[in-house]
Formats: C-alpha cells, structure tokens, sequence
C-alpha cells in the first residue's frame, strides 16, 4: 500500500497531488506525507477513521448492452454535434459549472484557488476540441441551447458519458433524456456495444435519470481527501 503521484493533477493546481487505493482498513500515518499537499483516498467500503474527510461516494452505472428507446425522447429538440461557429461556447461553460456542484471539487472548501472552476473549464475544452472526447452534442429548442452531453471511449466496446447538463429553465422536458439515447445510438452506430457513466450517488435527480434510461449501478468508491495538514 503506496502513495501513487499524480502528475497531471500536481501540475494542474500547482502542488503535489497523490493517490491512494485501499480495501477496508488504512495506515493513517501513511497519508500524512508532506511531500504531498493533497491525498486521494479510494475505498470500495466506508472507512470509519476517514468519516470527516469523504468528499464524494462514486457510483459508476453500467449498460452491458445498449438499447435505444426513442420513445422517452423529446421529438420537438434539435441535437447535433456542437459547432463553435454557431453554437455559444460561453453557454456550454455555463452548464458545465452549474453541472458540478456535486463533485468533490466544488464540495471541498480546502480547494480555495478556483480549482473547481478551472478543472470543469478544462474538462469542457478538452471535450470539444476533441483531446478527451469523441463527440459532444448539444440540444437546441428554437436555435436556443438547452443542455449538451458528451462522449469518450474507455475501452473498445465501452462508451461513457462524461459530462451531461441541461439548463435549469428546461428541465423536466426530456432534454437530458433524449441527449443520452441520442449518444447510445451514435455510440452503438460507430461500434461501442456497451456503456458507462459515473455520477455521486448522493445526485439523487442524476441517479434516478440513469436508472429511468436503463443504466444499473455496477460500483460504488467512497473519496476521500486527505490535506497535509489535517489531522486525522
């Protein structure tokens, strides 16, 4: 049981990020490393000991098989890949912002130098010029644009979902519902047969959405972060 590094997150929010995966029970004093300002802890089970430090329960929902059900769409939406030439970009980072106020990095108040907002601006560029996503979508009612999802590949015949959001004016109209059989169809069209997404299970409307669509919880990580100064 090691401290692994995380370079890209280190470099990212400009100090020393690790991580740590662990079964049911943990060497505390093996956290307390001061060559890192931040540790990741990933359990399959709660920890006790950690109970003050857990910032995000991970659930990973799973279509071993995907299906397209049209039926729960809603016909009167245009959804096509987005385009900046004529889709607002300052939109999509709009949604994307108000799409995380359950992750960890906007639940964390140690995180005190815009990191969230940075992190899920990043996430956002990365999507659509394509470095971390195969395709984004967007859905427009009357040329306005209501919410987008996007698709990256995990494996050869594995999709997933990376970030959904619908604008809180539309929601309760099936936009979220007929982004995600929008981009089962095109994933199954292009050669995925199965899919993924991962949420916090405490996002009880995000959780209940993918349930309706067909997606089963295949794993809960409970996350916790570790400060170099905390005490534990």
């Amino acid at each position: 049981m090691q401290l692994i590094p995380l370079d890209w997150d280190s470099e990212f929010f400009g100090y020393n990020v690790a991580k740590i995966e662990v079964s049911d029970s943990i060497d505390n004093s093996v956290l307390l490393d001061r060559r890192f300002r931040l540790v990741y802890v990933f359990s399959r089970q709660p920890i006790a000991s950690l109970e003050s430090k857990l910032m995000d329960k991970k659930a990973c929902f799973h279509m071993e098989t995907i299906f397209v059900n049209n039926e729960i769409s809603n016909n009167s939406l245009l959804i096509e890949s987005f385009d900046a030439r004529k889709h607002s970009y300052e939109t999509l980072k709009s949604l994307t912002l108000e799409s995380g106020v359950f992750s960890r990095f906007f639940v964390d108040k140690e995180f005190v130098n815009e990191e969230f907002s940075r992190l899920y601006t990043k996430w956002i560029e990365n999507s659509v010029n394509k470095t971390s996503a195969i395709e984004v979508f967007v859905a427009l009612e009357n040329k306005e644009l209501l919410g987008f999802i996007t698709l990256t590949k995990k494996a050869e015949d594995l999709a997933d979902i990376g970030l959904l959001a619908v604008s809180p004016e539309a929601r309760g109209r099936k936009v979220a519902s007929s982004l995600i059989e929008h981009v089962k169809g095109y994933a199954s069209n292009i050669g995925f047969t199965k899919m993924q997404v991962v949420t916090q299970i405490d996002n009880i409307p995000a959780t209940k959405l993918y349930e309706s669509v067909g997606f089963e919880l295949k794993e809960l990580t409970y996350i916790y972060h570790i400060w170099n100064y905390d005490t534990i």
